[in-house]
């Protein structure tokens, strides 16, 4: 009884390749952006050895930042998008943020924060709230 191994186009790539395809394009415009790449560089890991494999995931790794440069050029507003969507470490773990004065169109004040856009809670807020006295209110 004989067993015929499955052509290596079929075989999926091994799982330290997917990996380093995934570093690679960690980089890059959360999204439809990212998604695409990974599957393209992860379709090219197809059919070839294990050597093969390497060199390919090696130099992908070492033209991340090129790939990134060529990415924002084509598509500056998915690069906008990201910018103002990303929130600093420190305000989405809710330990500091840096309050400021702004108000309404009515114009009734309040305070929020300038990094990450979050109004202030009220009296009851984070002990690095910004006097009301010192800002102008």
């Amino acid at each position: 009884m004989t067993t015929t191994k499955p052509h290596p186009a079929t075989k999926p790539p091994p799982s330290w390749a997917t990996g380093a395809v995934r570093a690679s394009t960690c980089t890059l415009p959360a999204g439809a952006v990212r998604d695409r790449y990974r599957r393209e560089l992860s379709a090219e890991l197809y059919g070839l050895t294990s050597r093969q494999q390497l060199a390919h995931v090696a130099g992908m790794l070492s033209r991340t930042v090129a790939l990134r440069r060529a990415v924002a050029e084509a598509d500056p507003a998915a690069w906008k998008e990201q910018k103002m969507s990303r929130k600093p470490v420190l305000c989405r773990m809710n330990l500091h943020h840096r309050w400021r004065p702004a108000a309404t169109e009515d114009g009734e004040k309040y305070l929020r924060c300038v990094r990450c856009g979050k109004d202030h809670p009220g009296p009851r807020g984070p002990s690095d709230l910004v006097h009301p006295t010192a800002t102008g209110f």
